[in-house]
């Protein structure tokens, strides 16, 4: 597998993407333009900045080995600068991934690391180095530098390092799955969501930012309905505004986009302030509505469908008795709660949220079944807005000529992972459908190690 830092947590609900893996904003382009120039995981963008530079021979500035020192320090919790981030990197890369698409993932992996390894390439501007960890698996980065006296980045990827021992079939994969965390499930379909293995389908779990493909299907309604427009224009509100994952949160109020590009975002890098414009602009019953219609087996457990930034609220600043009076209501308790709630996350910072919190009570919950139902009625072969939504970040590096239209959405947050594809295997046009799911309520999940197995899954499904 291979996936930029950038996307290790790729569509992180909390700390880095509710956001995975974990993945935008001036790194991703309008939905007229490319869509290369997004990612590929959780949920973010860097895939298509350069990892090698011609050769020639740095002068002063930065050096290769400086570069590395930072990061590993960074990976070790020293705290990163936005100043000196951005003075380590061109411009290019910091188009693709801003700072704070880069310190939400980052903190996802926090740990004790040590390299064990390094390499430097023939051109003398580029190095891969082997990190280890006492707490997990290991990780390889590589890291590029510009040909030029300043001696900044270009390029940076930081990859989990195969598995030690991958498992030879899925029944091996699904018991390796298991051991992961307290709560975990597993769904591997075919196209019309017919199980090839199951593993806890059905349990409703945590899930994070996937919850996103419920307010795509209800812009796809919405669209199809004649009550909105994939290019009608949408202001950006000070009062929609969420916290990272995301880049819109950045953008001044009163600035246009079209609702497609809003879709995107919410769906590419798992931007919260999109998502939040989106279902301001839907309504919070039409995307309740919208869960039945796309495969959610029951609604009612995401009722009232909370916001990013009403979540965020409850997580991190409502008062004590609040959450309390949350938890224990009703349906219509808890709206009036959201409804009646005074929400500034001003000075919030939710790259500090390290550990598990209400992930089973305050949160949006589905099972494996209901995301494959989603994933399969989302009409990616009909509308080309929609297909390049969903694949503009396929989540991991598939081999295109094994596996063709890549549609990915992750979910993370501390205690929390879901990661959810539907591939076409190019052999044959089959339709796979895999979904996982992990849920943690003492402590965060190895998510290095549930992206792998994943990866391994497809390898399996290659001639299945």
């Amino acid at each position: 597998m291979r996936r930029p830092l950038a996307v290790l947590a790729a569509a992180a609900m909390l700390a880095a993407a509710c956001g995975d893996t974990a993945s935008t904003t001036s790194g991703v382009p309008p939905a007229s333009a490319s869509a290369a120039a997004t990612t590929t995981v959780p949920a973010t963008v860097s895939a298509t900045v350069p990892t090698t530079t011609p050769a020639g021979t740095v002068a002063g500035g930065f050096t290769l080995d400086d570069h590395l020192d930072w990061l590993v320090g960074a990976l070790n919790g020293e705290p990163v600068d936005r100043a000196e981030y951005e003075r380590r990197f061109d411009q290019a890369f910091l188009d693709a991934v801003p700072f704070d698409a880069f310190v939400g993932p980052l903190n996802q992996i926090v740990g004790e690391w040590t390299v064990s390894s390094d390499q430097l390439a023939p051109t003398g501007l580029a190095l891969t180095a082997r990190l280890s960890s006492v707490a997990g698996p290991n990780l390889v980065a590589e890291l590029a530098i510009e040909d030029a006296p300043a001696g900044r980045l270009v390029g940076l990827v930081v990859l989990p390092a195969d598995l030690d021992d991958p498992p030879q079939t899925l029944d091996e994969a699904a018991a390796a799955w298991a051991e992961l965390a307290p709560e975990a499930a597993l769904l591997v379909a075919r196209g019309q969501c017919d199980p090839v293995l199951a593993a806890g389908a059905d349990r409703r779990l945590a899930i994070g930012s996937v919850f996103k493909l419920w307010v795509l299907g209800a812009l796809v309604d919405t669209v199809q309905a004649g009550g909105a427009r994939w290019d009608e224009p949408l202001a950006i509100r000070d009062d929609l505004k969420s916290l990272p994952s995301g880049v819109l949160q950045d953008e001044p109020a009163s600035t246009e986009l079209p609702l497609e590009d809003y879709a995107l975002q919410m769906i590419s890098i798992s931007d919260n302030t999109a998502t939040d414009h989106l279902i301001a602009r839907l309504g919070r019953e039409e995307v309740e509505a919208a869960q039945e219609r796309y495969g959610h087996g029951d609604p009612a457990v995401n009722r009232p469908f909370p916001t990013t930034r009403e979540l965020f609220w409850l997580k991190l600043v409502a008062p004590a008795d609040v959450v309390d009076d949350y938890i224990a209501g009703g349906e219509q308790q808890r709206r009036a709660i959201l409804d009646g709630a005074v929400i500034d996350l001003a000075g919030i910072d939710p790259s500090g949220f390290t550990t598990p919190t209400h992930i089973d009570t305050i949160e949006w919950f589905a099972s494996p079944h209901d995301v494959c139902g989603v994933l399969q009625a989302l009409p990616l072969e009909t509308s080309p807005e929609v297909r390049r939504i969903l694949t503009a970040n396929p989540g991991i590096d598939l081999d295109p000529s094994t596996w063709s239209d890549v549609a990915f959405k992750g979910g993370s947050e501390p205690g929390v992972l879901a990661l959810a594809w539907r591939a076409v295997r190019a052999a044959d046009g089959e339709v796979f459908i895999v979904v996982g799911m992990l849920n943690d309520t003492a402590q965060p999940v190895d998510e290095i190690t549930a992206v792998l197995l994943l990866e391994q899954i497809f390898t399996l499904l290659e001639d299945a």
